[in-house]
């Protein structure tokens, strides 16, 4: 198919090609051209890649907060009075705002517009999570972001699915790192399609699905995290269309992976990475724990933490978790730094202890919290229950403690378990340090 035609974003509502996208895009280039900074807060997957490819080729600066949430907005622009916010959240934030994007009706040849984005002078702004503290500010260029999108594409090599009509449905947001590098940035270079609209139930992905079949794409690759798929795991079973699983955000469940890979046609992978560093490692879930970095890339042990690096880098970057480093270049995760958990002189990982968590049955979400005490640390557990449950709080609790004491030493074991009906968590499955603090004085109430 040309170029000009092929669909680069489905959604239930109509699609948008090659062709017109670069139209959309070159309108935009002019209304905005005025400003020196972006703030990019529009769900809807188009037009935010339509924001984002507009500033990138104006020179300028793309602010994507790391919530919609006005105060993260107003610290993301930092009060400047000259952004343009696009989108209509955060309605508090007074300024300038284009809520809308317009469209043109006068196609044009995109392949001058693909050419140029890869030299594009435009910077982006990315924040960390705030899962561990205070969103932190990141700069990208294209380069680095298109550096830890090559692991998507090299995914989708190894399923055998570069040359099929597929698309990326994405259930992580754009604005978010690992949503930008797996889906926007991925789909921009290989010139794939992307669902444009948001997926978080199962009737959500039954829906993009019906859209991929009505635009002619035949395979859907799933780009989410652990919090979403355990959400979506019996519609992906029963939708033979998605071809490929792509997760990443936090460490994936075995048992899930397992579960998922039983249709017999549907690889998972996870994906290893950092804002600060982007994509950079992958495994396939069931064939074990270690990890393969993406081609470029280096680890290397330094002064108590592993630094990263690749060419396209602007430095080393020191990575936030333990790591043990294989002669072949591989690694196994150890835990987060800092997030080591102590008890009667052992030790565990709480990302260990929410990944068997969340495997208890009955349970569909669950963490585990840790209060540092003068010699042991006190954890406690807030879960869910799963909707379809009949089992009682107290079974619940039994339940939990039998599943964690297959897998743990005993001392591990929570000192309290409390429920709740939803976690907190953002758009990219993560729980803020903030919320970790209410759902702590939650549990201690």
């Amino acid at each position: 198919m040309p170029l000009q035609d092929r669909v680069l974003i489905f959604s239930r509502e109509n699609g948008r090609s090659c062709a017109e996208f670069a139209a959309d895009v070159a309108l935009l280039q002019q209304k905005i051209s005025d400003y020196g900074s972006i703030c990019n807060l529009l769900s809807d997957r188009y037009s935010f890649v339509v924001g984002l490819a507009a500033a990138l080729l104006n020179g300028q600066t793309t602010i994507l907060p790391v919530s919609t949430a006005p105060q993260a907005v107003d610290a993301a622009i930092g009060g400047s009075s000259g952004t343009l916010i696009l989108g209509d959240a955060a309605m508090e934030i007074t300024g300038p705002r284009l809520s809308r994007l317009p469209r043109s009706d006068a196609p044009e040849d995109p392949a001058q517009l693909f050419a140029a984005l890869p030299r594009a002078p435009g910077i982006v702004h990315v924040f960390t999570s705030g899962s561990t503290g205070s969103p932190n500010r990141h700069i990208k260029t294209w380069e680095t972001l298109a550096g830890g999108a090559e692991i998507t594409l090299k995914i989708i090599e190894a399923v055998g699915l570069a040359s099929t009509d597929f698309g990326f449905v994405g259930t992580t947001a754009p604005q978010h790192m690992f949503g930008l590098e797996a889906t926007v940035f991925a789909g921009l270079m290989g010139r794939h399609s992307q669902y444009g609209e948001q997926v978080f139930f199962q009737a959500d992905l039954e829906e993009a699905v019906r859209a991929a079949r009505e635009a002619g794409i035949e395979a859907i690759v799933l780009v989410t995290s652990p919090a979403h798929l355990r959400f979506l795991e019996t519609a992906v079973m029963e939708l033979g269309e998605v071809r490929a699983i792509i997760s990443a955000t936090a460490p994936l469940s075995k048992t899930l992976a397992a579960r998922l890979e039983e249709r017999g046609d549907l690889p998972v992978f996870e994906v290893y990475g950092s804002t600060e560093s982007g994509s950079l490692a992958i495994r396939r879930t069931i064939e074990g724990d270690l990890w393969t970095p993406l081609a470029g890339f280096t680890l290397e042990q330094h002064d108590g933490s592993v630094i990263a690096q690749a060419p396209h880098l602007a430095e080393p970057v020191p990575m936030g978790d333990a790591m043990s480093l294989e002669p072949d270049g591989r690694f196994r995760l150890l835990g987060r730094l800092g997030d080591m958990v102590l008890v009667a002189g052992k030790r565990t990982s709480l990302g260990a202890l929410n990944a068997i968590l969340v495997d208890t049955p009955g349970i569909v979400d669950g963490v585990v919290l840790r209060e540092p005490g003068k010699a042991d640390d006190q954890l406690t557990i807030v879960a869910v229950i799963h909707p379809s449950s009949t089992m009682t709080p107290d079974d619940c609790r039994a339940a939990i403690r039998d599943h964690l004491r297959q897998h743990f030493d005993p001392v591990f074991l929570p000192r309290k378990i409390t429920f709740c009906d939803a976690l907190p968590r953002s758009p990219s499955g993560k729980i803020t340090a903030e919320d970790l603090g209410r759902l702590q004085a939650l549990a201690d109430d």
